[in-house]
């Protein structure tokens, strides 16, 4: 499910030392990022039903607004080059 992958893709950032925050409240995308924003969050990585089956992530990122997908196996690089 969401949160077990979820959870696995934060232990993965963590082990390539990456500042990692997981969100698993029940609210609206919006009032999540609003709260990603209020933490300083350089990055959001978003997990819904359409990226889980596709083995993607959605990466927004919360400086310039722009949104990228890229495979969850690939998470952590990209984050890393992006940084």
């Amino acid at each position: 499910d969401q949160v077990t992958l979820g959870l696995l893709l934060t232990e993965q950032l963590h082990s390539k030392n990456l500042c990692t925050e997981l969100l698993l409240e029940l609210g609206s995308l919006k009032s999540m990022l609003r709260k990603a924003h209020r933490l300083g969050a350089k990055f959001v990585a978003l997990i819904g039903a359409d990226e889980q089956a596709a083995q993607t992530v959605t990466v927004k990122n919360m400086l310039t607004s722009s949104s990228e997908t890229v495979p969850q196996a690939g998470l952590a690089d990209y984050l890393l080059r992006a940084v």
